[in-house]
């Protein structure tokens, strides 16, 4: 189905030298960072560094750890930055008014300006292939975990896109709305890790041992609130195979005794956060769809009393 919302900013986009020389910049920099990680991970011998150089591929994991990290990081920066002036710019530029008069329902204008604005970020994402393909050739991490990251990196992008949507929907201006997505992101992601720290810590204290996993994790049902945050997926990369964060949660579940339902959920900890993850994405655009049919329905109301009061003046003249 055609979304002429999302063909005129595809459109738009494409008319500016901006992306291409963004995107660019930033295979540069994922680039230098896949080759300073790479060399970072080789011992090179004392007479000829090159020629002795030996490389150590458990060290090579932690590689796509790092341009996986960048990467996220970058999408967590770019994303909120063209999302959140994609509803409040056109507002700026007082285009919103004649969009709302098109016979196009809210949610048509939401996903068209999200669609969009996730297809610039699968630029960045394609860019950074040969980067993260260091691992997989050297043997770091196996074709399962790659496929895993890429799965776990759409449905943050569109968790994330969803909340500058949101966030433009509600605010007025371009430069609030893109430092209110920043606000809402680190809340959504890091509440759920602040609230369970703190658990933790009590936890161990109350225990008076700081060093047994046991003790310092037996919360029961209050570990689940982990779940919320949409970052769990990313340590649940590998989990399947032993690898990366994932095979580290692995042996902390190999010593931690719990509930059933707890140690399933952690035992397939990417599953259910891609779930939470996209839930949270279908309900920031249902608010941003709210939000926006709202906008509409007050400009009805005032269009229809200016008209009103028209009438009478003519009337009264």
């Amino acid at each position: 189905m055609k979304n002429a919302i999302f063909e005129k900013e595809i459109k738009l986009g494409s008319r500016t030298i901006k992306l291409p020389l963004a995107i660019i910049l930033y295979g540069i920099l994922v680039d230098l960072i896949a080759v300073f990680s790479l060399m970072s991970a080789c011992n090179f011998g004392q007479t000829n560094m090159y020629r002795d150089c030996v490389i150590d591929y458990n060290s090579v994991t932690g590689c796509f750890q790092v341009i996986s990290f960048f990467l996220l990081f970058m999408i967590g920066i770019i994303i909120p930055v063209i999302t959140a002036s994609s509803i409040a710019g056109e507002r700026e530029k007082q285009t919103l008014d004649i969009m709302l008069t098109a016979p196009i329902s809210p949610s048509y204008i939401v996903v068209g300006k999200l669609f969009a604005a996730l297809c610039n970020i699968f630029m960045y994402i394609v860019v950074s292939f040969p980067a993260l393909a260091i691992s997989f050739i050297f043997g770091g991490i196996n074709v399962i975990s790659l496929v895993e990251f890429l799965v776990y990196i759409f449905v943050f992008s569109f968790f994330i896109g969803a909340i500058g949507i949101w966030c433009s929907a509600v605010f007025n201006k371009t430069i609030v709305s893109i430092v209110m997505s920043f606000i809402v992101e680190l809340i959504v992601l890091f509440a759920p890790v602040i609230i369970t720290g703190i658990t933790v810590t009590q936890k161990a204290v109350e225990s008076e041992d700081l060093t047994t996993v046991n003790s310092a994790l037996d919360l029961g049902y209050r570990l689940l609130i982990l779940f919320l945050t949409p970052a769990l997926g990313y340590v649940g990369i590998g989990q399947g195979t032993g690898e990366g964060f994932g095979g580290m949660m692995n042996e902390i579940l190999s010593e931690y005794h719990s509930s059933k339902i707890v140690e399933f959920a952690y035992g397939h900890t990417l599953i259910i956060s891609l779930v939470v993850t996209f839930l949270y994405g279908l309900l920031f655009i249902y608010l941003a769809a709210r939000k926006i049919d709202s906008i509409r329905l007050q400009g009805v109301v005032i269009d229809s009393i200016e008209v009103g009061n028209g009438k009478r003046e003519i009337n009264e003249g």
